[in-house]
């Protein structure tokens, strides 16, 4: 089931460095994700190269460019 993550919540699926599977929703201010526990890379953060959840957080988030 799929699970939206609005984008002023600072998770790694709306985080412009996460390399997970995404889309945004229609009006463009959630980013959503096919199954919660999904993983993707972390790109240059402070997790640089490590899988991590959708729904992990840390210190080095920055707003996925495509979110209003």
């Amino acid at each position: 089931m799929a699970e939206a993550y609005p984008a002023t919540w600072q998770k790694c699926a709306t985080c412009e460095l996460w390399a997970g599977s995404r889309k945004l929703t229609v009006f463009r201010d959630q980013a959503e994700v096919e199954d919660p526990s999904a993983t993707g890379e972390c790109i240059g953060g402070p997790f640089d190269r490590m899988p991590m959840n959708a729904f992990g957080y840390c210190q080095g988030w920055k707003k996925w460019g495509v979110l209003q």
